[in-house]
């Protein structure tokens, strides 16, 4: 029987493809002989309170808008588990959002390839909206260029001297400031800015010199750990090519995200091996025990 549980939240508001893929390599990547995988739907209330705890809760990526209610709605079980029973927190892209403290930010567009002087602003869309509250430092939405908002992305392991292609959809990076709690795993590699961050009146500001920005961090919080991720290290090549295309776009637009799609795919394929090793690694450093190579 296994000894513990990782429970992944299928609520409101994820993405079927990237709860798909989240399942899908969690078990690829874990020996289920020790850690029994389900999804949130299938828990009752008092989850991780009888004799197989809780050692791993993940948010997957989604639509955070209309994620927020419903998973805050168990925001001190997901807080007395992290911090008091000592599980782990790992959230992809709208699952990072959802730890993030208030406020949320976002910046004005980013180019690929140059320095962009970009201004970072409390995000109007979530100014109400509750959040988790697990994670120290600030999260902003990446506005990137419209080739890089679907499709993939260049992340560069920190210390590392190369990057790799992952999933990216409209993801976020994160603002580690001066803190200590905070470790920076990974940067995209492709995107530099600098500019000024605003507080939440929008009228006073800070100025910030050039950065990589970083892509994913860790920070141990009380008895847990949160680990989170603006891009998609669970995304396989296989997935993503059942991703359904809507049929309310018009014939133009479907084409597009369908070509996007088909280089997104080969793209992938090409860097799988670095992808699974980048879950594992993350699984690893949330203590959760991995398959052995």
């Amino acid at each position: 029987m296994p000894s513990t549980q990782a429970i992944i939240y299928d609520g409101r508001g994820t993405d079927a493809t990237c709860l798909t893929a989240t399942e899908k390599s969690i078990k690829e990547s874990v020996d289920e002989r020790n850690i029994k995988i389900q999804r949130f739907s299938m828990i009752s209330d008092n989850f991780g309170t009888h004799e197989s705890p809780v050692s791993l809760f993940v948010v997957p990526g989604g639509n955070y808008r209309d994620m927020s209610t419903d998973l805050c709605l168990s925001k001190a079980k997901i807080h007395q588990l992290v911090k008091e029973h000592g599980a782990s927190y790992l959230g992809i892209c709208a699952g990072a959002i959802a730890a993030s403290e208030k406020p949320f930010f976002s910046t004005s567009q980013i180019k690929i390839g140059e320095v962009t002087n970009v201004e970072i602003t409390p995000y109007r869309g979530l100014l109400n909206t509750p959040f988790l509250e697990l994670y120290s430092g600030k999260t902003c939405y990446f506005d990137a260029t419209e080739t890089f908002r679907f499709g993939t992305c260049k992340v560069r392991k920190e210390g590392a001297d190369t990057g790799y292609h992952h999933f990216f959809q409209q993801g976020v990076c994160f603002n580690v400031g001066r803190s200590r709690k905070v470790e920076i795993l990974s940067r995209y590699e492709e995107y530099s800015f600098s500019g000024k961050i605003f507080d939440i009146t929008r009228k006073k500001s800070k100025k910030f010199s050039t950065i990589v920005p970083v892509s994913s961090v860790t920070e141990k919080v009380e008895k847990g750990r949160v680990l989170l991720t603006g891009f998609h290290p669970e995304m396989d090549p296989e997935t993503l090519s059942q991703r359904p295309i809507s049929a309310d776009y018009i014939p133009f637009v479907q084409r597009d995200i369908s070509e996007r799609l088909n280089r997104s795919v080969e793209t992938l394929r090409e860097s799988r091996t670095d992808q699974q090793k980048t879950m594992l690694d993350y699984l690893t450093r949330l203590e959760i025990p991995v398959k052995k190579a």
